[in-house]
């Protein structure tokens, strides 16, 4: 699950640049994304947190994916989140293979990974000029790929 994370916590914003990959300070509007997705964590909703993903990502759940999705959204809110959080962000160059390219389609291309650790310390992994995370592949994850990420939980 701790994949599918990542996947959850990539974030948009447009213009990344050529850069290699390393992270980089966040950036205002980064700072909120990221304190608006602790603050629907912390108050253990689920709504809020779906306001936070691309209307692209929204538009692909439907009803044969929506347990699923409920699923990742209702992981999200099972964390507990210290009073102190830490959150990076990196670059994601074009052209660069994405987590889970493969299995899973994106409607949009991310141009950052940013991480949420939500208890630092411990081991985690975690449209225009606005940041949203990506949720889903345009179609169904494929069988093969359910099936990791319910043993990845374990």
């Amino acid at each position: 699950m701790r994949y599918l994370s990542l996947l959850i916590a990539a974030c948009l914003l447009s213009g990344a640049g050529e850069s290699a990959a390393q992270n980089v300070p966040l950036t205002a509007e980064q700072q909120t994304f990221v304190q608006r997705y602790v603050d629907a964590v912390r108050a253990k909703d689920t709504g809020r947190l779906k306001a936070l993903v691309h209307p692209k990502s929204l538009a692909c759940i439907r009803s044969d994916s929506a347990s699923f999705f409920d699923d990742v959204f209702a992981s999200r809110i099972r964390d507990q989140v210290e009073i102190q959080y830490q959150a990076s962000a990196q670059p994601v160059p074009p052209g660069r293979p994405l987590l889970m390219e493969g299995d899973v389609t994106y409607p949009v291309r991310p141009t950052h990974w940013v991480q949420i650790d939500l208890a630092p310390g411990a081991t985690a992994e975690r449209p225009r000029r606005r940041w949203r995370s990506i949720a889903r592949p345009k179609r169904r994850p494929r069988p093969r790929t359910s099936v990791r990420v319910s043993w990845s939980r374990t």
